[in-house]
């Protein structure tokens, strides 16, 4: 029946990967780590399958998660690379 449906069948160990990998994602703080948890598991299982472990997942993150997987590699950390900004007082732009 799944099969006729499109629906893929995980393995027992391919579960409990996506369990153990959905908690360390409910343990993280910033969208940067959630990224490349997701990324990790995109390689897993399905985005179906993925959105029933994580409540609330769009499937606008789960492309973003597999860009950054084909991009800098599953579960990789993109260097943060600094940002430089000038402050203008508005008096000297009102003479000009």
């Amino acid at each position: 029946m799944n099969k006729a449906l499109g629906v893929s069948e995980l393995s027992h160990s391919e579960h409990l990967y996506l369990e153990a990998l959905t908690e360390v994602n409910q343990n993280a703080t910033s969208w940067d780590t959630h990224r490349r948890v997701l990324s990790i598991m995109a390689g897993v299982g399905t985005v179906n399958d993925i959105s029933h472990c994580i409540l609330g997942l769009t499937r606008y993150r789960c492309f973003l998660a597999n860009l950054h997987g084909s991009q800098f590699g599953r579960g990789a950390q993109v260097a943060q690379q600094p940002t430089t900004r000038i402050r203008v007082d508005l008096r000297q732009l009102a003479k000009s």
